[in-house]
């Protein structure tokens, strides 16, 4: 739990995903996704020599989160381009009461192109005690929903916007 929990050695990475600018094609396009759950847990570690690249820059939204939770994996993450919270900090250091620093709010500001929330794509409604639907939405475990067949192409969408 991210809102409890130090990333600093609780962390885990179960996918990541690289964008290089749309004039790069991973074969699939411009997003590469890399598992690293379940019979895929290993594949980052064969992305080590590019996050630990310092001559290739990369931007990040939330890099101290991001680098000590690839740091868990053993990968010590350089060449920094850029952090989308510090940077916006810096352009406006009282956003509060505008959607905060998340995605969500700074894409749909700035870009045009609201991220949706994750509550929002993946939340279901919490079981009552009788098993009806509640109102209260909340969101599945994130290996769950990308082990889940039904989620997981939505999933990797949803984790490449970033």
């Amino acid at each position: 739990d991210a809102k409890r929990d130090s990333p600093v050695g609780n962390g885990r990475v179960v996918c990541a995903s690289i964008y290089c600018g749309p004039e790069v094609d991973f074969g699939s396009g411009p997003k590469l996704w890399i598992d690293n759950l379940d019979g895929a847990e290993g594949v980052l570690d064969e992305f080590k020599e590019y996050f630990e690249d310092e001559s290739i820059l990369k931007v990040w939204h939330n890099h101290a989160f991001d680098r000590h939770v690839l740091y868990n994996h053993g990968i010590d993450a350089r060449g920094l381009g850029g952090d989308t919270i510090q940077m916006a900090r810096l352009w406006n250091a009282s956003r509060t009461h505008e959607g905060g620093y998340s995605l969500e709010s700074l894409s749909e500001e700035l870009i045009g192109t609201r991220k949706a929330p994750i509550k929002e794509r993946f939340g279901v409604p919490k079981l009552r005690k009788d098993g009806t639907p509640g109102k209260l939405i909340v969101f599945p475990d994130i290996d769950q929903v990308q082990r889940d067949p039904t989620t997981r192409d939505d999933w990797i969408d949803y984790s490449t916007f970033d």
